[in-house]
Order: C-alpha cells, then sequence, then structure tokens
C-alpha cells in the first residue's frame, strides 16, 4: 500500500479562495509533482519506506546526482529538531537559478520536481508532514530548514 502525500499550499491572505481540492478554506491539497520520480527511484533502487532513518533515505535517493544528473549533491542534517536539507543543482542549475532571480523568497517545493521528490521521501519515511520553515536562496545551493509535524 503507497502512501499518498499531499502538498499544503496555503491561501494568500486577501487573495481568491482555493478551489477544487480545498481543505478548510486556508489552502489547497495537490499531488507532489516528485511523487511519480520517487516512484520510479522507488522501482530502481527499493521504495522510500515509513519507518527509514534519513540516510537510508539520502542514499535511495542518490541517483538524483548520480543516475539522473537533477542534482549535483544533496544532504539532509537533523539539527535542534529541525531537518536541514541542502540541495545543489546539476541539471537544474539554470532553471533554479532563473527561478530565484525572479521570486527570490520562493522555495519552489512544488514546482520543482527534484525538490518535491526529496521532500515527498522524506515525509513518507518520518510518516509525518514536512513543512518548509525557511529557504535560504543566497548562494548556488539552496538551504531548506524542515520541521516534522504530525498529519
Amino acid at each position: 500500500d503507497i502512501a499518498q502525500e499531499k502538498v499544503f499550499v496555503p491561501a494568500k491572505a486577501g487573495g481568491p479562495a482555493p478551489h477544487g481540492q480545498a481543505t478548510d478554506g486556508s489552502g489547497l491539497l495537490v499531488d507532489p509533482p516528485g511523487g511519480e520520480l520517487l516512484a520510479a527511484i522507488g522501482k530502481e533502487r527499493g521504495p522510500i519506506e515509513k519507518g527509514m532513518d534519513i540516510e537510508a533515505v539520502e542514499g535511495g535517493l542518490r541517483m538524483l546526482g548520480q543516475g539522473m544528473g537533477m542534482v549535483r549533491d544533496f544532504h539532509l542534517k537533523e539539527r535542534e529538531g529541525r531537518l536541514v536539507l541542502r540541495v545543489e543543482y546539476g541539471g537544474l542549475r539554470a532553471a533554479c537559478k532563473a527561478i530565484r532571480a525572479e521570486m527570490p523568497d520562493t522555495c519552489r517545493q512544488l514546482q520543482c520536481v527534484g525538490c518535491s521528490c526529496i521532500l515527498t521521501a522524506v515525509a513518507r519515511a518520518a510518516d509525518k508532514a514536512v513543512t518548509v520553515e525557511k529557504v535560504d536562496n543566497s548562494e548556488d545551493r539552496v538551504v531548506f530548514t524542515l520541521s516534522l509535524s504530525e498529519w
């Protein structure tokens, strides 16, 4: 039985109300675009499953860099009850830089299939909701500060 993670897109204050798959009016739930990529990697390297530790998740996703060239490197670290995800882009570098130039405060976990795949894997392994608390886009790598909470 494969878990079905969702990405929560908060509604903007004063903006139009979410529609379709709306939750309680505070945002929208959508399927993460990295879900299909995660499933493909799972077929090749073994699935990311509930209860896997961070090192196993990271190792299972190495194909993003080594086989697919999407990212140059990425690391997940636990720090003070938070997860820190550092992503250095490979094949997606030009697109990532263009988006950061236009929208520097956007973390892109919904738009970017690579980031979405990694965050979906973390959510699946932890069996928790992953929240992006902070994003540092100031360098060539992107640093996400994440928190985990109950669904």
